[in-house]
């Protein structure tokens, strides 16, 4: 009986001496999935918060300097200073090429003010103080007279 039991101790499998709770999956190991995880979370936070998001443009601290309206010819004359301002929503510098800020009277541009390249930092943004001068001269609208007047 004692040879017996003596040989079932040894044609038992040896036990690797760690406690798993899951069961083994054949070519898997604790450290891929530690990289499936790590890739799905560095996947979900670049579509969600680190997607590149629109610049927003608009103007502020309008200082008008000279306003001239004459209804009977129509026309009129103006000249400002405003600060456009380029907020960047995102999540690292934004560079954005020299582009154009139109002022429209009814759909027809009146003046058109030139935005320099530059960059807005990450969650800022960057102020550009311009000189605005508009007049009618370029405009063909009937109406202009009667809303000058109003």
């Amino acid at each position: 009986m004692g040879w017996a039991t003596g040989l079932r101790t040894e044609m038992r499998p040896k036990s690797s001496g760690r406690v798993t709770d899951t069961p083994a999956k054949p070519g898997c190991s604790a450290v891929d999935e530690t990289k499936h995880g790590t890739i799905i979370v560095i996947t979900v936070i670049s579509l969600t918060v680190m997607k590149v998001k629109t610049l927003k443009v608009r103007l502020s601290n309008i200082n008008v300097q000279e306003l001239t309206s004459v209804p009977v010819t129509p026309s009129f004359d103006t000249k400002f200073t405003t600060q456009i301002r380029v907020k960047s929503t995102n999540w690292g510098p934004y560079k954005f090429d020299a582009s154009t800020v139109s002022f429209l009277y009814r759909g027809a541009a009146v003046r058109q003010v030139v935005i320099p390249k530059s960059k807005a930092g990450m969650l800022s943004t960057k102020k550009i103080n311009v000189a605005v001068t508009l007049n009618s001269n370029v405009l063909s609208c009937s109406n202009l007279g009667s809303e000058l007047r109003s």
